[in-house]
């Protein structure tokens, strides 16, 4: 799949949080609405200081869809609107590539799998610790 990636600089105006809802509620929609966009998701920064306040990813089947999604009319509304809330955005164009990986379980306990699985799932919802003290309770 080919893959839009805008990063995002806030106005200097405007609060973390007042960048967000904006982004999340109003502006974030219009992007969504572009024709041929396949998945459509705002990564918000964690950090104070990162070189972006955060990116949005489009997904596309390929180029010339995305090509086309860029040259439509809800292109232009979401570029028009983005000065409401944007101060500077880089594009990046890529072709999205996924790599697997595969983990043996051969040896390995029915908890330790589980684990593995719950890492795997919950990666930033749980801490490791709590994975694991919740597998030794039960």
């Amino acid at each position: 799949m080919t893959k839009l990636v805008v990063f995002l600089s806030k106005r200097p105006d405007l609060s973390r949080e007042e960048f967000r809802r904006y982004w999340r509620e109003v502006h974030g929609p219009l992007g969504a609405k572009m024709p041929g966009v396949r998945k459509y998701v705002q990564n918000h920064s964690l950090a104070d200081g990162a070189p972006f306040d955060g990116f949005a990813e489009m997904w596309f089947d390929d180029t010339a869809s995305m090509q086309a999604a860029l040259a439509s009319p809800q292109s232009a509304a979401a570029g028009a609107d983005a000065p409401s809330f944007v101060e500077k955005t880089q594009l990046m164009f890529v072709e999205e590539v996924e790599v697997r990986i595969y983990v043996s379980l051969k040896g390995l306990s029915a908890r330790d799998i589980a684990l593995i699985v719950l890492w795997y799932v919950y990666p930033r919802r749980l801490e490791k610790k709590v994975l694991v003290e919740t597998l030794r309770r039960h």
